[in-house]
Formats: C-alpha cells, structure tokens, sequence
C-alpha cells in the first residue's frame, strides 16, 4: 500500500509538471478566444476514448469543449485498488492525453477531490 501511494505521488506530480504548459495555454485560450459561457467541461472518468463518444460528440456540438481528467488520491490509497490498476489507468490517460495532443487540444489533468477541483 504504501509502495502504491508513493507511486501515485509521483504520478501525479509528474501529470502535474508535465501539464502545467498546456494549462496555461489552455487557460490562455480560455481567457482570449472563448466565452467562458460557452466552454464545456467533459470530465473523462471512466470512459476514456475519443471515437464513439456520446457525452464528447455532445458536447462538441454545444461549443468548445475542455476535457478534464481528475486523479483522486482517496479513491487510488482504497484496499481494494491495486497498483496494476494504477498503471493502466494511467498509461490510458496518458494515451488519450497523446490523442487529444495529435487533434490540436490539450488534456487538463488536476489532482484532489473531484468536488474541490470541480468548484
């Protein structure tokens, strides 16, 4: 358990550095080119794919769309909740981040409590 939770540390961290950039043009491109209004969020949770995506085409459809992933450290610190796991669903998000790159976007990845970091 703790070997899982100091991996979860430094996966995060690293999500965190290595989106820091495509944060801040995110929120550049936010800020100067869409009405705020206008910007939906999709937070990617559990299905984790761009092509036949429902909640996605949907809300492309309303405007421009900000895809979100949340890394939860209570729920990856549960018993129940492996470190293989972890590596897969990381390895995921870092291949719909790749994805989301290879079609002009940017993956915003934020760590904590999805209540918190959806305020």
């Amino acid at each position: 358990r703790k070997r899982l939770t100091q991996r979860l540390r430094r996966s995060a961290t690293f999500w965190q550095n290595d989106n820091r950039n495509r944060r801040r043009q995110a929120e550049l491109l936010t800020a100067r080119c869409v009405d705020p209004a206008m910007l939906q969020i999709l937070w990617f949770k559990r299905d984790l794919r761009l092509a036949d995506h429902a909640a996605l085409t949907a809300a492309a459809a309303q405007g421009p769309v900000l895809p979100l992933v949340i890394v939860e450290p209570g729920y990856w610190q549960q018993d129940d909740v492996s470190a293989r796991q972890w590596r897969f669903w990381s390895a995921a998000i870092t291949d719909l981040g790749k994805a989301i790159a290879g079609q002009g976007g940017g993956l915003v990845v934020r760590v904590g409590e999805a209540a918190s970091v959806l305020e």
